[in-house]
């Protein structure tokens, strides 16, 4: 809505200041990865932001539920990051373009 400041703003807000947060503290930590009382914390954490990540895409999805292509792009992008074991930015930045793609194709051919 404002422009550059906003992208800018927007960008600083959700990705730069959590990404150096996290960055920061787990360079503080890493000389006590050894540490079996962190290593409880790390992995309940690491289960908390999957759920997390769970959660947000199925809440993304539900104004999408009648819709059979968003469907198949969630169930595609959930097997590729679950059973294909590829990471999450790889299957976002692959399936994003093809879906993009296909439903341009579906507005086109319905009136």
């Amino acid at each position: 809505m404002r422009g550059g400041v906003g992208v800018l703003a927007a960008a600083a807000g959700f990705l730069l200041i959590p990404w150096s947060l996290g960055f920061a503290a787990g360079v503080l930590l890493l000389s006590h990865a050894q540490h079996p009382l962190l290593r409880i914390a790390l992995g309940g954490l690491s289960a908390t932001a999957a759920g997390l990540l769970i959660a947000t895409g199925i809440r993304l999805l539900l104004p999408h539920r009648e819709r059979p292509t968003a469907l198949l792009f969630a169930a595609l992008a959930f097997g590729l990051i679950s059973f294909g074991k590829l990471p999450l930015p790889i299957v976002v930045f692959g399936l994003v373009p093809i879906s993009i793609g296909v439903v341009s194709l579906e507005k086109t051919r319905t009136p």
